[in-house]
């Protein structure tokens, strides 16, 4: 096994309690859960138990490393309540004593005090103890008297109790402050290694054979500060042969180090020398982009120079297209004048033409119907028409003066001409076509007596049969002497 205790107290509690499997113990003042453990060994050989630490750092640890374990944050005392403990600023001298304190306190100690619950230990061993408390260990640096007056050994009989019997920090005894409470409850004392007392409970009596020596080469443990030390030697050795191997791979490294460094020197002087031959060929770039600049500077002046020709021209190509566009409107306005005015001329030609030979036909229909005319004058004046109807020419010629000459001999030659019913048919049929018959009609009633205006008078006979009576030729007169004897204005 490994001893994780200060004063080897677990290998003096695994001598005893080794045939014991899965076993339960009580630690009051537990501290942390590896640095001079008494329970640490047991923890990894399965057992679990209660942990009563009041100091905060040491009570995480334990939270941290014992989760099978009950870990209580409180101090074990002879009442339930509160207790101040001076937390020192070194680990595991807390206490709640004022005489150690100010012991502390003049060997230059420093430290602060904190308010701590208390309960008693009879009370913990009631929720947390159900089975055999196989041992109980206490320490808790001169509160021991106050922790066991707590207990209830009637009832909770751990088989092997521990308490540390120095006052803390010293090999001064103090265990007869506290023993008679063990002894009065049948405890006896087996064994004390300078530090801690053992005591037995009398029920198991046959443990106490396991105290009558100190730790020794048969228990066949290892103390945790050799382990560490041994854990400490392979980790020297290891880093030693890791060093040696790693010093071994640097000097490889550095012989390979120092071939790249050849490597990289030939490299150098192979870059320095393309770095000319760059530096060269840069210059020579330089120079022709140079060279480059100025012929596309030049390009570019040329291009503006041509882009002004070129705006130039199209300029003047504009002015001339407008130019032309004017000629080409100004020539058709002069083609559409001289078509116009060859078409008028045309047009009036042909009028003139048609005119003339209008006039020509009319001036030969005009020859020809005088020329007719005479004929049919010369025949109508030797005529039996003509004779017949020179009494109603003189009629129309009377009447048409009748307001120069007076009523009364237009209707005497009227009333002597109307004597003869042959003439008279004849006027009246004449004065009909001629349109004269109402106004003849009204002569005559303004002549005769108002007996034959009012209608004693004979109806006019009916020009119609009168007309029939003619010949053709004698027609054709009559209407000949109609249209030329027809009044130019009206009576």
């Amino acid at each position: 096994m490994i001893s994780y205790a200060q004063n080897f107290e677990d290998v003096m509690l695994w001598r005893a309690l080794k045939h014991v499997e899965a076993g339960f113990y009580i630690d009051v003042g537990a501290g942390g859960p590896t640095l001079y453990s008494v329970t640490k060994a047991f923890y990894e050989a399965g057992w679990r138990g209660v942990n009563i630490e009041p100091m905060p750092k040491p009570f995480a640890e334990l939270e941290a490393a014992r989760p099978r374990d009950v870990n209580l944050r409180l101090a074990a005392g002879a009442e339930t309540g509160t207790v101040e403990i001076w937390e020192a600023e070194v680990d595991g001298l807390a206490t709640g004593r004022s005489d150690h304190v100010q012991r502390m306190l003049a060997e230059g100690r420093k430290g602060a005090y904190r308010a701590t619950p208390m309960r008693r230990l009879a009370e913990l061993c009631d929720e947390h103890a159900k089975g055999c408390i196989h041992f109980l260990k206490i320490d808790v640096e001169g509160m021991e008297r106050d922790v066991l007056l707590g207990c209830d050994f009637a009832r909770h009989r751990p088989w092997v109790v521990v308490v540390e019997a120095t006052i803390p920090n010293s090999p001064v005894e103090c265990h007869a402050e506290w023993e008679p409470l063990l002894l009065g409850a049948g405890y006896r004392m087996v064994y004390a290694d300078g530090l801690n007392r053992f005591y037995v409970a009398p029920e198991r009596a046959e443990l106490a054979d396991a105290f009558r020596y100190p730790p020794n080469f048969f228990d066949g443990f290892t103390p945790c500060a050799e382990v560490q030390a041994n854990a400490r030697a392979e980790w020297a050795e290891r880093t030693r042969r890791e060093t040696e191997t790693r010093a071994e791979l640097a000097e490889q490294a550095w012989r390979q180090a120092g071939a790249w460094a050849d490597q990289l020197d030939q490299a150098r002087l192979q870059a320095i020398a393309r770095a000319e031959l760059a530096e060269t060929a840069w210059r020579e770039a330089d120079a022709q982009v140079k060279q480059i600049e100025e012929s596309r500077r030049r390009a570019e002046t040329r291009a503006e120079l041509a882009e002004q020709a070129r705006d130039s021209a199209t300029a003047r190509a504009e002015l001339a297209e407008q130019a032309r566009d004017a000629a080409d409107t100004r020539a058709e306005r002069a083609e559409r004048a001289r078509a116009e005015e060859a078409g008028e001329a045309a047009a009036q030609r042909l009028e003139s033409e048609a005119r003339r030979g209008e006039f020509e036909a009319w001036a030969h229909w005009a020859d020809a119907r005088a020329k007719a005319a005479e004929a049919e004058i010369a025949e109508l004046l030797n005529s039996k028409s003509w004779r017949v109807t020179r009494p109603l020419r003189e009629l129309r010629r009377l009447t048409a003066s009748s307001a120069a000459a007076g009523r009364g001999a237009a209707a005497r030659v009227a009333l002597t001409l109307a004597g003869d019913p042959r003439v008279r048919r004849g006027i009246v049929s004449l004065a009909i076509r001629m349109g004269v018959y109402d106004r003849l009609r009204r002569a005559f009633s303004r002549i005769v007596d108002g007996d034959r205006a009012s209608g004693d008078a004979a109806p006019p006979p009916d020009p119609v049969n009168a007309f029939d009576a003619l010949s053709p030729r004698e027609r054709d007169i009559h209407r000949m002497l109609e249209a030329a004897l027809t009044p130019t204005e009206k009576p």
